[in-house]
């Protein structure tokens, strides 16, 4: 048995948690699969799995091992991918791993995903909805989607464009703490404000005004760190809210949320794709990029 077949039954052993499903997905006898463990741990000299009757988990060298085998295999890949040009869109097959804020998942991605999959019926996509940062390296994403401006990385960014931002409340906050009608009105008023990192670094908010833009930090009502969070507070009347007009837009429509400052013009935030790879793309990348590019393009201004 060579290295690169080892390598693909260890990474299917990772993802199934199982020697008895990895047999049978890849058509070979289970003692096979065990042999081929234990022959790269042999070569290794490291543990790279616990296993008992029930369970397979990696070990912290295994986990390593595990991401240093994914790039290996999916460079390998790219490379046979990029001598085929006119590879079906069904032949195109794998799992592409991507993390992505809980808004933008809800908004703008899951409504297409149906589309996708449509075309491309044999990519299997693992989609990790979080308003936390993830290290992609670390935690073997193969894409991201962030909101906002980007801190200098050596990852790739691709401009996907900008979403517009809307500002508003719940009925019952400007009931009982009225309606700002100039932006000087916001200094007697509370916000939900949202906060990112371990530092709590609150988002300002940000207006357009004779071509220059504003900042403005309002006083909290609460602060949170989540879009769920932040979504429900205005809801339930804790304060105004600037945020993603994908998002609030059904809230806007039923009257649970009232627009407010409306002559007044949102900054629209950027958003981006990041990744990691910088040549030989593997095929279920490359398509994935085309299509998102697609999607943005139709939901989102365009820089």
């Amino acid at each position: 048995m060579d290295h690169l077949q080892k390598l693909q039954i260890y990474v299917r052993v990772v993802e199934t948690q199982s020697f008895t499903h990895t047999a049978e997905t890849l058509g070979l006898h289970r003692p096979l699969i065990s042999k081929a463990i234990k022959q790269l741990e042999d070569e290794l000299g490291v543990r790279l799995l616990n296993r008992t009757t029930r369970k397979v988990n990696m070990t912290l060298e295994g986990e390593a091992f595990y991401q240093k085998a994914l790039q290996l295999l999916e460079y390998f890949d790219a490379i046979f991918n990029s001598f085929q040009p006119n590879l079906q869109a069904q032949n195109i097959s794998g799992k592409l791993r991507i993390n992505v804020p809980i808004t933008v998942a809800k908004a703008i991605l899951i409504p297409h995903l149906a589309d996708f999959k449509q075309q491309y019926p044999n990519i299997e996509l693992i989609l990790k909805s979080s308003d936390s940062l993830v290290d992609l390296i670390d935690e073997g994403v193969d894409f991201a989607i962030r909101l906002g401006y980007l801190d200098d990385s050596t990852l790739i960014a691709k401009s996907l464009g900008q979403v517009e931002m809307v500002t508003c409340a719940a009925p019952s906050y400007l009931k009982k703490f009225g309606t700002p009608h100039t932006l000087d009105d916001l200094k007697h008023h509370q916000a939900v404000n949202y906060f990112s990192g371990k530092q709590r670094k609150v988002m300002n908010w940000k207006f357009l005004v004779t071509q220059e833009v504003q900042e403005y930090k309002l006083d909290s009502s609460i602060l949170v760190n989540d879009s769920e969070s932040f979504l429900s507070a205005a809801l339930h009347g804790l304060g105004l809210i600037q945020g993603v007009r994908h998002a609030i837009q059904p809230y806007l429509e039923n009257s649970q949320l009232i627009e407010v400052l409306s002559t007044y013009q949102n900054v629209p935030k950027p958003i981006s794709l990041l990744y990691t790879h910088r040549e030989h793309l593997p095929a279920r990348m490359q398509v994935f990029i085309d299509w998102v590019e697609n999607v943005f393009a139709k939901d989102c201004y365009k820089k």
